[in-house]
């Protein structure tokens, strides 16, 4: 080959550009170059070999953006490259025959002068070499392979030796653990090898989803991209058409802030209120094939507990607090903490912490702890949230109901809930909330200690959160309890749960917190002096926080501390 084809070979996009043909949406063959949203999938890649990394991408994305066409033809330019196998696994048939078409079409394309020997076998391969076996010893050709496999028909990995993993759809697939553990470790972890996940996020598909947030929290290792719709130049609409959509109704406020939040023309809205027509009017289904954000991708299946509107505009108000560790009775600020505040204690106020426990361990639901500051209004002051055991957790709870005036802690005591009332007891340092007769309107007490969540207790619990956030007596400031909010639902049976895949340790915990506080009398101006601990309280080692302009509990701001 020459060295102008060599020197084409070595970059991608060029290569691309130069040497491929596709297909287009109205069927008209041109080359491969790139539109916005492969630009911003080429950026990541070039991010991380730039860095020595084998890319290592997950792609969230809308329908019909090229995510699937740059993944192949990636896979097909690391293949004009002698003695690289390439796979693409497919969730059906249809699509497994479709990208195996498109790897063809890419081949036949290319001109005679730089188009390598080929051979297919009788699976969908697409293999690089000298299809005559008795010169194929003197002259083998690329020994390169391009193989796409169905999910439900991926084999054991074990024996391959794979350089790009490209996973299609992957929240379609029926087991994508099982297709996952068996291909990811035939890849190399090297810079000349690529592994991509891609997939919109259809049918609540845990497994990707799960994964995706894992990604977008550093724990996968993979680079998380997302791909909105408005990515896509084709998805806007003018002349008549744009006349005929816009003229039907006026520019709503919901859609003005549309505009407004992501730069969209009154074309592209035109084009979404085409779309929601051709899926009968519901918003719903068009978020999650066309979404614009990560979270409006994952639609519940089923009610959501509040109207979306309504989260929205209190996600419009939420802001991140100040991240830090409790270290002994102190709040230490640390970038990485697990401990956000929004509010520090006040001498004047009073407030309550809901508890949600969890194993601990690697893979189970995370752990979380609520601060509220009670009251006719109460307010989101602090939240701990990550994976740890009950009874590790004791010294956590203890150390915030301490500095926050030593307030009143509820533990869900349900499983692993009851090893953490357990130790806080016996560490006899806290005040712990307990056990109402909710049917006698909390006027019964008993001699249990701790939050009970109950076929019976859950609707009253979910019933009184959902009306102190609707009716603004409940101010949160986590966009991350927020996120839990817009896919906690109600389903066709009327039980009040996350959607599959999702959490709700912070809802839970927050919902405990705020009911108790309503249960021990808190919108009667209950008073922190009227309560003393179980017994004495440790030393109190507060720091004492100054607000910087800006931050009043509504807006966003910054905090500086003093001992």
């Amino acid at each position: 080959m020459s060295r102008t084809f060599q020197a084409i070979l070595r970059d991608f996009p060029l290569f691309a550009g130069t040497f491929l043909r596709i297909k287009d949406k109205e069927q008209q063959v041109r080359p491969l170059r790139f539109n916005p949203a492969q630009l911003v999938m080429w950026a990541r890649v070039k991010e991380q070999t730039g860095k020595g990394l084998p890319p290592r991408i997950i792609v969230l994305k809308g329908r019909q953006l090229g995510s699937s066409t740059f993944c192949q033809a990636y896979s097909f330019w690391k293949a004009m490259k002698p003695n690289t196998t390439c796979m693409c696994i497919a969730h059906d048939l249809e699509s497994t025959t479709r990208i195996f078409e498109m790897a063809k079409f890419f081949y036949e394309n290319l001109p005679t002068d730089v188009r390598p020997m080929k051979r297919y076998s009788n699976r969908k391969e697409l293999v690089l070499e000298n299809p005559d076996e008795r010169t194929r010893p003197m002259n083998p050709g690329l020994r390169s392979k391009i193989e796409i496999r169905t999910a439900g028909n991926v084999g054991s990995g074990k024996g391959l030796t794979l350089h790009v993993l490209h996973a299609s759809e992957v929240a379609m697939y029926e087991q994508p653990d099982l297709v996952w553990s068996s291909l990811t470790p035939a890849v190399p972890y090297n810079v000349e090898s690529a592994i991509f996940i891609e997939s919109t996020a259809h049918l609540m598909g845990q497994w990707f989803r799960d994964f995706w947030f894992r990604s977008k929290r550093g724990e996968t290792g993979y680079t998380p991209i997302f791909l909105p719709w408005y990515l896509a130049p084709e998805y806007s609409l003018d002349g008549v058409a744009k006349e005929i959509f816009l003229s039907r109704e006026v520019i709503t406020e919901e859609e003005r802030d549309l505009m407004r939040r992501f730069d969209l023309s009154e074309g592209q809205m035109a084009w979404r209120r085409s779309k929601i027509d051709e899926l009968r009017g519901s918003v719903d289904l068009f978020r999650q094939d066309y979404p614009l954000t990560d979270e409006e991708a994952f639609i519940a299946v089923g009610s959501p507990l509040l109207p979306y509107e309504l989260i929205d505009a209190l996600r419009a108000q939420a802001f991140p607090g100040v991240s830090g560790e409790m270290v002994g009775r102190n709040f230490t600020p640390s970038p990485k903490g697990r401990l956000q505040v929004w509010k520090p204690p006040r001498e004047d106020k009073y407030y309550v912490i809901g508890v949600d426990t969890s194993q601990g361990a690697e893979g189970s639901d995370p752990a979380c702890i609520q601060v509220v500051e009670g009251g006719p209004v109460q307010e989101q002051v602090a939240c701990w949230h990550g994976r740890i055991g009950a009874i590790e957790m004791a010294e956590i709870v203890e150390a915030l109901a301490v500095w926050y005036n030593h307030a009143l802690v509820a533990p869900e005591v349900n499983n692993t809930g009851i090893s953490l009332l357990t130790t806080l007891r016996e560490r006899g340092v806290v005040t712990i909330y307990r056990w109402r007769y909710l049917d006698r309107t909390g006027s019964g007490i008993t001699p249990r200690y701790g939050w009970f969540t109950t076929p019976s207790s859950k609707p009253t619990l979910i019933s009184s959160f959902r009306h102190q956030i609707a009716s603004g007596k409940l101010k949160i400031y986590d966009p991350e309890t927020l996120s839990e909010l817009r896919t906690f639902v109600i389903d066709a049976r009327g039980s009040a749960a996350a959607a599959p895949g999702r959490d709700d340790d912070r809802l839970m915990a927050l919902a405990i917190a705020s009911i108790c506080d309503i249960l021990d009398g808190g919108v009667a101006g209950w008073s922190t002096k009227q309560k003393e601990p179980e017994q004495a309280v440790g030393t109190l080692d507060p720091i004492h926080f100054d607000l910087l302009p800006g931050l009043d509990g509504s807006g966003t701001g910054t905090w500086k501390t003093s001992v």
